[in-house]
């Protein structure tokens, strides 16, 4: 189901454009994951989101090995900057020893980034596990909005990266465990964006420091 057009509730969603989303929760169902300031400018953000869970650039691969995924196979991207590019990446996990969950599971991750005007960047991201208890049943939603900070003039001055997650459940056979589901993908999606947004800034000071002259 897609979403409608309109930005929703304040803070960092204020004026995005939700026409064409992925996925149709409200800004007011999600919860904030993440809020956080990234040394690097909105183009050099859009050109490492183009590589994120897929081991295509620096950051897709760190990424990768700080996520655990294997196996991975990622579709080209459709569409455009502006009205929004989409894909579709699989991997596979390798589960924690515990009871009830397989040795590794199926992961598949839909993605949508769209540039909305030189100030502001949105990527949406659903993922689903698919071989842990009732992993059938549940996704989890997520959307990153990076706002290029004021002082930069139009983006050389960093952004703004703030993500909002959300657990929409397909059907009622997972009701009964609802709400253990939502409070452990929750955690897992809020520990996922936190590593991103590290290994964001690692390689943005990696590259600058790559980019300074050698010394006299």
């Amino acid at each position: 189901r897609r979403g409608g057009s309109g930005g929703g509730g304040g803070g960092g969603s204020a004026g995005v454009s939700l026409s064409g989303s992925l996925f149709a929760v409200a800004w007011g169902d999600m919860a904030e994951s993440l809020s956080t300031s990234l040394p690097l400018d909105l183009n050099a953000l859009e050109q490492a989101l183009l590589g994120m869970d897929c081991e295509d650039g620096r950051f897709g691969r760190l990424l990768c090995s700080r996520l655990g995924y294997q196996r991975v196979s990622a579709g080209r991207w459709e569409g455009s900057e502006e009205s929004g590019l989409e894909r579709e990446v699989s991997c596979v996990v390798k589960c924690p020893p515990k009871p009830m969950l397989p040795d590794q599971t199926r992961v598949v991750i839909r993605q949508r980034l769209q540039r909305q005007g030189g100030e502001r960047l949105l990527l949406e991201r659903e993922v689903g596990t698919l071989d842990i208890p009732y992993g059938e049943s549940f996704r989890v939603q997520e959307r990153w909005v990076a706002l290029a900070s004021a002082a930069g003039g139009g983006g050389d001055g960093g952004v703004q990266l703030r993500v909002w997650s959300y657990v929409q459940f397909k059907g009622r056979k997972a009701a009964l465990m609802a709400s253990k589901i939502r409070s452990h993908a929750l955690k897992k999606s809020r520990k996922a964006a936190t590593a991103a947004a590290e290994l964001l800034a690692r390689v943005a000071s990696a590259e600058e420091e790559e980019e300074q002259p050698p010394p006299p």
